[in-house]
């Protein structure tokens, strides 16, 4: 059964530039090496809390949307902020949204992957018969007293939301990729699958090729069900430079990821990047073009293979 998903659309903090960022000396020292080494230049602060966030982002996706959403995945990782999590968060969302007969639903400890889970939960729903249409939402604020520093060197964490419809009908989406495959992989004997990449356990030769050979399984299976052989496009988290051209060369893609330059522009969304990605290059993807994305958190990862279509819809706007 073909799946789509399309109305990717962005709420995202203030930027700013990182050099603003209030740290502990070590932590500044971290900062200004990425500045200038890595390409990473600003980050996104937000003062409001994760259900404005949400319902910014989400009343954006739905705008124009006629079909009616089943179901509402929201995930997060930021559990100090409740704002969602009491029932009168949950029904002022779908109040505002306009779903109020949707089930609302959460996804965490996927962590930056938490947004490929979400996908892979939307699939199973759709294609068993239970909903024609879903809202994914993935939301994120960093605690004010806890440092934007991920890892040790990895990246900066940004506060943000981005949203996106997943359905079985592709013509009431707008910038629609057609879902080609999905896969997901879990093992808690990686202490960190991406900060740990210069460093720790996977320096050692039997981390590096267990690794290795996570990524080799993920990239089989998503380009077996989409029946490809090769990857065209490789998004994967904003990590810095180096880590994502690691993760690119590791999937065996010859090229660079398309969401280097973008790293500087929105540092790390948790697990929004691939989303953010996917908006910002889809008027650049030729038809028919495929993008494989993948999304590490510490010990869950998740792969997908987009293809780039035109809604029945959008074709109809383009003839007039």
């Amino acid at each position: 059964m073909d799946v789509f998903i399309g109305n990717m659309e962005a709420a995202l903090g203030q930027t700013k530039p990182l050099d603003s960022l209030e740290e502990s000396s070590a932590a500044l020292k971290v900062i200004k090496k990425l500045v200038k080494s890595e390409g990473l230049s600003h980050f996104c602060h937000s003062q409001n809390n994760l259900l404005d966030m949400a319902i910014a982002s989400a009343r954006q996706s739905l705008s124009g949307f006629e079909g009616k959403i089943g179901r509402i995945v929201v995930c997060t990782e930021s559990h100090w902020d409740t704002s969602c999590f009491d029932i009168c968060g949950i029904n002022r969302l779908k109040g505002e949204l306009g779903c109020d007969d949707a089930h609302v639903m959460g996804l965490s400890f996927s962590f930056c992957s938490n947004f490929q889970f979400a996908l892979d939960t939307a699939l199973a729903f759709i294609r068993s018969g239970q909903d024609q249409h879903l809202l994914i939402i993935s939301v994120d604020r960093v605690e004010p007293s806890d440092t934007r520093l991920v890892g040790d060197n990895l990246s900066v964490l940004s506060d943000g939301a981005c949203s996106a419809v997943v359905s079985a009908d592709c013509t009431l989406l707008r910038d629609a990729w057609k879902v080609l495959g999905n896969a997901l992989l879990s093992d808690s004997s990686i202490k960190s699958f991406a900060s740990e990449l210069d460093g720790g356990v996977l320096s050692e030769l039997k981390g590096l090729v267990q690794f290795v050979r996570h990524c080799f399984a993920l990239k089989k299976q998503v380009l077996t069900q989409a029946d490809k052989k090769d990857i065209e496009i490789f998004v994967t988290n904003n990590y810095k430079k180096s880590v994502s051209r690691i993760f690119c060369m590791l999937f065996g893609h010859r090229g660079a990821p398309a969401n280097l330059d973008l790293i500087g522009k929105w540092a790390h969304v948790f697990s929004s990047d691939v989303v953010l990605t996917l908006n910002e290059i889809y008027p650049t993807v030729a038809l028919g073009q495929s993008v494989f994305t993948f999304s590490s958190g510490p010990q869950s990862w998740g792969a997908s293979l987009f293809e780039k279509c035109l809604a029945t819809n959008q074709a109809h706007k383009l003839a007039l």
